[in-house]
């Protein structure tokens, strides 16, 4: 098992931790593949207008790329924050394109609430 000074301790699989395993999986896993350059800009902008909006807030924006697109994640806003993060996300984001003469907009279905 990978140690944080660096060197390696032999273990059994059943004397492992689960912690040991995230350690180890860390070790082994191969690096994300970077943004492109012009996806890295709009997330630098992204993040500069959530840090615009103040502290206090934990808002978690993240990025990554495969194969041949990014996907952002956006978690920990609280619900009365929501309309202040969309509209700053908005004043980065180029607009929609609009839907053609007679092309209807569908919205993905809520999945079920959890309780």
């Amino acid at each position: 098992m990978p140690q944080k000074d660096g060197t390696v301790v032999e273990k059994s699989f059943a004397d492992c931790s689960r912690n040991d395993m995230v350690r180890a999986q860390k070790l082994f896993a191969e690096p994300p593949e970077p943004l492109p350059p012009t996806d890295t800009q709009t997330m630098d902008k992204l993040h500069d207008a959530l840090a615009a909006l103040g502290p206090g807030r934990q808002i978690e924006l993240k990025a990554a790329y495969s194969g041949d697109k990014t996907k952002v994640s956006l978690t920990n806003v609280d619900m009365e924050d929501l309309p202040s993060v969309v509209a700053a996300l908005q004043r980065v984001l180029p607009p929609p394109p609009a839907p053609e003469e007679g092309q209807s907009v569908r919205l993905p279905r809520r999945s079920p609430r959890r309780r």
